[in-house]
């Protein structure tokens, strides 16, 4: 009730839908952005818009796309529900944008999604992966695999060495809630024990007395299912219990806000990914995020700007096979009939009954210097 109250005064405006149509602008591409930029999520968000405004400035630098420039307006949501419904509302009606892009949290996006659809407008790059928003939308377009897809492929990794009790420290809200139920299914699927489970708010604050009931189980490995802010504090307080459990983390963690907090106590930690290794060249679409990002004067290459960059480079693939008359009802058309696509080592496929664009997930460890290793 409280989120259809909130949905209802922040929508309450007088415009019908075809009012909200968007008439396509001759010289631009015009999309909306709603991430957080100050809240729990945002050390690693920061990273990831860095990387796709980058990519952007390189292809408006060569001529855009058909003759048309894309400009991006952001607005920081916080990490906030009420915020994020406010921003879309705005940006739809306001700022008339084509469609929304790369946005952030899980319950964000399901505030947002059936005024999105009614409206009918897309949303391509969702940073969340979680299993929740991949049942099918009509409106949005998901370019990464899912939460469960790593926390499968992490459950797989602790059966292969042996380890068979594990512990879960997960967030007070619903991304944690969630995935704490998609990591008891994963690792139940291997046949592994989940002996202490316990909660943490994001602002980590209760850190300690999650750590403590977990530690005392004694597991040999601790899934976290966290965002980046947050996590630092959540591996302090633990690795002051218990220094020999393998720790392990979703693809929202960031290994450099880890290392810059926790130094050389982050090393061991096993963290799955969604994209491929951002430093090796010889992949090809590596090669060309770190080509693009010193072009474009980014000094820092990462996971998370891998992951900003092949979200970027997906939609712009879109955006120019649409040709230059693209609108939002085109640009469906187009992202539905996408098919299998391969950016030089990162496949994906969209089609009008699956809209989930890839299951690519890899295992990655925080080594000596806080380097990421594969």
């Amino acid at each position: 009730m409280r989120l259809i109250q909130i949905a209802a005064a922040a929508f309450a405006v007088a415009f019908s839908t075809a009012a909200l149509a968007q008439a396509p602008s001759p010289n631009e591409i015009l999309l909306g952005q709603s991430v957080d930029l100050s809240g729990p999520a945002s050390p690693r968000q920061k990273l990831l818009k860095e990387a796709s405004d980058a990519y952007i400035r390189h292809v408006n630098g060569k001529g855009g796309v058909n003759g048309r420039k894309i400009r991006v307006i952001s607005l920081d949501n916080k990490g906030d529900k009420d915020t994020t419904v406010a921003n879309i509302a705005q940006l739809v009606e306001k700022d008339k944008v084509m469609g929304i892009f790369m946005m952030s949290g899980t319950s964000n996006v399901t505030a947002v999604l059936p005024y999105l659809q009614e409206n009918k407008v897309p949303l391509f790059g969702i940073t969340s992966g979680s299993m929740s928003l991949r049942k099918h939308h009509p409106y949005l377009y998901h370019y990464k695999a899912s939460y469960g897809d790593e926390l499968e492929k992490l459950a797989a990794h602790l059966a292969a060495v042996g380890i068979s009790r594990v512990g879960i420290i997960y967030l007070r809200s619903g991304f944690g809630k969630e995935n704490l139920g998609a990591a008891e299914a994963a690792m139940a699927a291997k046949n592994l024990q989940v002996i202490a489970k316990a909660e943490v708010a994001e602002s980590g604050e209760d850190a300690p007395a999650a750590a403590s009931i977990v530690a005392k189980a004694k597991p040999q490995a601790v899934i976290l299912v966290s965002v980046s802010g947050t996590a630092p504090k959540i591996v302090a307080a633990y690795r002051a219990l218990d220094d020999k459990a393998t720790l392990l983390g979703l693809s929202v963690l960031s290994s450099d806000l880890l290392y810059k907090e926790l130094q050389e106590k982050v090393r061991g930690i096993i963290i799955a990914q969604t994209v491929p290794y951002p430093w090796d060249r010889s992949i090809k679409i590596v090669a060309e995020y770190q080509d693009v990002m010193k072009a474009m004067g980014v000094k820092d290459i990462s996971v998370a700007g891998m992951e900003g960059y092949l979200s970027a480079r997906m939609l712009v693939d879109s955006l120019r096979t649409g040709g230059r008359g693209l609108t939002r009802e085109s640009l469906v058309r187009v992202l539905d009939n996408t098919g299998e696509q391969n950016l030089g080592g990162y496949r994906y496929a969209f089609t009008s009954t699956d809209h989930n664009g890839s299951k690519y997930v890899d295992i990655t460890l925080i080594g000596k210097g806080g380097k990421l290793l594969r």
